[in-house]
């Protein structure tokens, strides 16, 4: 088994991992001891044993000649963990920055930032950027087809309560016929911060089109569901004041 890879695979550097494995190999030594034994100098020897004493992987005995052990391999499956839990949260943090280092990117460089999400599970990232952006409202131009799966229509009600929970709100604008504008329904969603207007009867789009702080969200669900992003403030903008146009035009429930 190759040892020193295994351990520089969860973040040793290749000196810790070549002591650690001698450490293991040898059993308890003096540093006069290892220092045939590895291409380092004793100085640095002495340094990378203090490193790896940090990290809980040596022990150093006390008494006239210092002496070096290897701690029982279970800390490195400890310190696999304890990453795996550093890169979990990191992972958040920038997911909650990435509105602000996307903002950078595009004022400095003038290039929109534009990827692809595939599936369920590429559009519950979507929604999870929506809610970690720290915007108070979003807008939706709905699909047609956005109901159309058990799964998914699950998947936008969560939504909805996860948003009315984070004070998020949101206006749509559907389509104006009597299944969509329905009384009851609308009041389920006005106590849960979703206003929405209703178009013409031709207003039919195919796509799910979402719109918050730079960022537009398009998502096709009749064939396959497939959601595009594009993140550029001129670009959201267009889509904005396309929205409130059609706003200014459309038709309030009646409650």
């Amino acid at each position: 088994m190759d040892v020193k890879k295994l351990t520089m695979d969860i973040g040793l550097t290749e000196n810790e991992a070549i002591l650690y494995e001698k450490l293991l190999t040898k059993g308890r030594s003096a540093v006069v001891d290892l220092v045939p034994f590895v291409e380092m100098t004793r100085p640095n020897v002495y340094y990378t044993l203090g490193l790896l004493e940090e990290k809980g992987l040596a022990l150093k005995t006390t008494g006239k000649k210092a002496q070096y052990e290897a701690a029982p391999p279970r800390r490195l499956l400890e310190i696999a963990e304890e990453r795996k839990e550093s890169a979990k949260e990191a992972e958040e943090r920038i997911s909650g920055a990435l509105e602000y280092l996307s903002k950078a990117y595009t004022l400095t460089t003038e290039k929109p930032m534009v990827w692809h999400a595939a599936g369920i599970s590429g559009l519950k990232s979507v929604y999870e950027e929506i809610l970690g952006s720290g915007e108070k409202e979003f807008l939706i131009f709905a699909s047609r087809w956005d109901r159309e799966s058990p799964e998914l229509s699950q998947l936008i009600d969560e939504q909805i309560e996860r948003q009315y929970r984070a004070n998020m709100r949101s206006r749509a604008l559907v389509v104006d016929l009597p299944e969509v504008m329905n009384a009851q329904w609308q009041k389920t969603l006005a106590k849960k911060g979703i206003r929405i207007r209703g178009c013409s009867p031709t207003y039919k789009l195919p796509a799910q089109i979402l719109i918050w702080g730079s960022t537009v969200a398009i998502t096709t669900f009749h064939t396959e569901l497939l959601t595009m992003v594009i993140r550029h403030p001129d670009i959201a903008e267009t889509h904005r004041q396309l929205f409130e146009e059609m706003w200014k035009k459309g038709k309030d429930p009646v409650l």
